[in-house]
């Protein structure tokens, strides 16, 4: 088996930025408190979150023999991106597909030394429990606005998991540093973010801009995803920076101008989207979300 020491100095090699490591146990409390929002309608029209919701804080549900989750996490904050039309988390290559590569890597590089180790990579593809694994392997905390928070990378952070089948030392968990902070909750211009700590989905510019084509709100100048909760964030000020050459290239629609993006048709638009973030974005939906962010009059 390697060592922790190893695995971490490997996964650094990678630019993985936070790397940290827990029990594969269930987390009760939060399936709990999971089951609670489900129950309040909150997901919205994410139903998939409603198959399975115990399962989804059971690492063990989804790898027989799981001990350990390691948890990575990578940052996408770069002072230069300049793409206004998305959130920064859209602005190069889709994390999926960056961060599942180097699982795969670290994966193998533990397979060199334990060739018979058992492993499930998870980059939001599967039924985890992300946050607060990574919460309690002490990549950072779950703030106000429900988005992980470390104190060096701040909030702007892609995660990802590796569940194996062999024990390690777990790391100490992460305790909350939000104290008084309301930033998120105030500057929030859906009243999104509730004071018990949960987010309504369904309020959420975000999901409003992913999933929901009948809202008529204004998704202020953002076709995909919405940054505000985080540039108001105190933790977000001054983030160490990305290092991961994927995330500081924009991708082709972040690099086109507002009248490059509104002069796209289909066929045009399905071939710059792939391995974006924008590949889970229709293109009816691109269509209307030019419109509701204010970017193309509505008969264009």
């Amino acid at each position: 088996m390697r060592t922790k020491e190893a695995i971490r100095s490997f996964a650094h090699s990678l630019n993985i930025d936070l790397i940290g490591f827990t029990d594969a146990l269930p987390l009760r409390a939060d399936a709990a408190s999971f089951q609670t929002w489900l129950e309040a309608g909150m997901q919205g029209g994410m139903h998939w979150l409603e198959r399975r919701p115990l399962a989804r804080h059971d690492p063990a549900d989804l790898l027989e023999g799981a001990q350990t989750v390691i948890c990575v996490a990578v940052s996408y904050h770069a002072a230069h991106q300049s793409a206004p039309h998305a959130a920064r988390y859209a602005y190069g290559r889709d994390y999926h597909v960056v961060l599942a590569d180097k699982l795969a890597q670290v994966l193998a590089f533990l397979r060199q030394a334990d060739p018979d180790i058992q492993a499930k990579i998870c980059v939001d593809t599967s039924p985890l429990a992300e946050k607060p694994l990574a919460v309690k392997a002490g990549l950072g905390w779950q703030g106000r606005n429900t988005l992980l928070i470390n104190d060096c990378f701040g909030s702007w952070l892609c995660l990802g998991e590796l569940i194996i089948d062999r024990a390690y030392a777990p790391d100490s968990p992460a305790q909350k540093r939000c104290g008084s902070c309301r930033a998120c909750i105030e500057a929030c211009p859906t009243g999104a973010i509730r004071t018990d700590g949960s987010l309504d989905a369904v309020r959420c510019l975000s999901y409003i801009s992913s999933y929901d084509d009948e809202e008529p709100c204004d998704l202020h100048g953002t076709i995909l995803g919405c940054d505000i909760c985080q540039s108001v964030c105190p933790f977000n000020r001054r983030p160490l920076s990305c290092r991961e050459e994927a995330f500081l290239q924009p991708n082709p629609l972040t690099g086109s101008t507002a009248q490059k993006l509104i002069a796209l048709n289909q066929e045009a638009y399905e071939a710059m989207r792939r391995d974006t973030a924008f590949c889970r974005l229709p293109y009816a939906r691109f269509r209307r979300n030019l419109v509701r962010a204010g970017l193309m009059p509505p008969s264009a």
